[in-house]
């Protein structure tokens, strides 16, 4: 596991959101293109966070959210990155370019990006774990869940037990995770 990885999208914090529904005459339709809207606003699903994915460019990302702001996240290094912000300005998600104008993550700590599951910042490990069954915890700057399958990773905070079993590669096995064990940041690569 590469653990320089980890550390960089342990750090980056961002979240959007930019409102294009389209106008309609009719009250009803507005309604319900204004709930879609909102509703995919705030949407994490298959390495996206709201309209962005993983692997768009910059310039893409700026298209879609005009509002952005070029930003650094501190990764060990500064990273560069656009801060997507909610309409009350709060960042909701962060997508880094490190390298290139090609987003490579998306990182959240808004309680306000959320999975199809309902999964979000604050959920606890166990409805984590029974969405991402294939979560392994590893053990860096503090505590990862990182599901394969999900292409997705969890900065966990709570009363969490492991035995080293490598100390080279940082192979750990899982003794024990509290209850109130839950998500501080949710991380797409």
């Amino acid at each position: 596991m590469n653990y320089s990885f980890l550390f960089g999208i342990i750090s980056f914090v961002v979240l959007s959101a930019c409102n294009d529904e389209k106008k309609n005459v009719n009250t009803s339709s507005t309604a319900t293109t204004k709930t879609t809207s909102d509703s995919s606003r705030y949407l994490i699903e298959d390495r996206t966070m709201g309209k962005i994915k993983v692997g768009m460019t910059k310039a893409d990302v700026l298209k879609l959210y005009p509002t952005a702001k070029e930003d650094v996240v501190n990764l060990e290094a500064e990273v560069p990155c656009l801060a997507i912000l909610d309409a009350d300005s709060t960042i909701l998600f962060q997508a880094t370019y490190e390298g290139s104008d090609t987003i490579r993550m998306l990182i959240t700590e808004s309680t306000k990006m959320k999975s199809a599951n309902g999964i979000k910042v604050g959920s606890l490990y166990s409805a984590i774990n029974a969405i991402y069954s294939d979560l392994t915890v590893s053990q860096g700057e503090g505590y990862f869940g990182v599901s394969e399958k999900g292409n997705i990773m969890f900065a966990l905070e709570g009363d969490i037990k492991m035995d080293i079993m490598n100390e080279e590669t940082m192979e750990v096995k899982l003794k024990s995770v509290s209850p109130e064990t839950k998500a501080t940041m949710i991380l797409i690569k």
